[in-house]
């Protein structure tokens, strides 16, 4: 999952700014953190860069990550690659786009799209309280686990390695 997620964390790494982070802004930092972890998901930038800092928008003196790629935890493992490409040849407000590339074995199935999909619904967290993002992350969360948001196509192949290590693997991990 990646895209402009108009908030970050609460990792000092990811803000650089002459002013401590407070009230809402943080609250809604929290509460973003808590939704990725119930998610199971971890950057893929912070799994391979623990200690760098990093900015993808800047404005009034204050650096922050908005824009980054999530991965479930536990397929991390194939993350081999991830930065800030910072030779965009878009006009942004944002600075770099993030990437990251996957280290796969024969036979992983790599699902890449997602067919009749639409935006759940768009969120500003500029204007929303920290129990309106909790109830988005909730539904959302909600349907993911009812399996009420379609399924990535096409559909795997039976042989394909869909988890780690595959279930006649898993007495060698």
């Amino acid at each position: 999952m990646g895209g402009d997620f108009n908030t970050y964390g609460p990792n000092p790494l990811d803000r650089s700014a002459p002013t401590l982070r407070t009230g809402a802004n943080y609250d809604i930092g929290i509460a973003f953190q808590q939704w990725t972890q119930r998610l199971g998901l971890i950057s893929t930038f912070r799994h391979l860069h623990p200690t760098l800092q990093r900015h993808t928008y800047a404005r009034n003196n204050t650096a922050v990550t908005l824009d980054d790629i999530y991965i479930s935890a536990r397929t991390a493992h194939k993350v081999g690659a991830s930065g800030i490409w910072l030779h965009t040849i878009n006009s942004s407000d944002h600075t770099g786009t993030p990437y990251m590339a996957l280290d796969l074995c024969p036979g992983d199935y790599t699902p890449s799209r997602l067919t009749g999909v639409r935006p759940i619904r768009v969120v500003n967290t500029r204007t929303l309280a920290k129990a309106e993002i909790d109830s988005f992350g909730g539904h959302t969360s909600q349907l993911l686990l009812a399996g009420q948001l379609p399924q990535l196509t096409p559909v795997p192949p039976s042989t394909a390695a869909t988890t780690w290590p595959p279930p006649r693997n898993r007495g060698l991990a």
